[in-house]
């Protein structure tokens, strides 16, 4: 694999390469694969099925609706590209994905 050719140099990179590439891939093909609920909340763990329950009803500030969202209109330009991308390509790189993913939290309680 070319990319262990630099871990001599670049010992954490390569790390963090390889774990995301491979092993977080290969992790949550197999959540797919295995649980016939990946796709909704139900798939998900039940404590974090209870920790978003409980914080269901929390102030958001700013509080945008889903067609605001959908649209990519928000007050947060990175947001906005990511949406805009997602819609687009279907795809997202993985630290921007999870910003995304927790701006949604942030914004819209369900």
């Amino acid at each position: 694999m070319e990319v262990k050719l630099w871990r001599h140099k670049y010992k954490d990179s390569v790390d963090a390469f390889v774990e995301e590439a491979f092993i977080r891939r290969e992790l949550s093909d197999n959540f797919c694969y295995y649980n016939p609920k990946y796709d909704s909340i139900e798939g998900a763990w039940k404590w974090a099925q209870d920790t978003l329950a409980q914080h269901a009803h929390d102030k958001r500030n700013p509080s945008y609706s889903e067609e605001i969202m959908i649209a990519a209109e928000t007050k947060d330009d990175l947001w906005n590209a990511a949406q805009r991308q997602l819609v687009r390509s279907g795809k997202l790189h993985g630290f921007l994905r999870m910003y995304w993913a927790k701006k949604i939290l942030e914004w819209h309680g369900s």
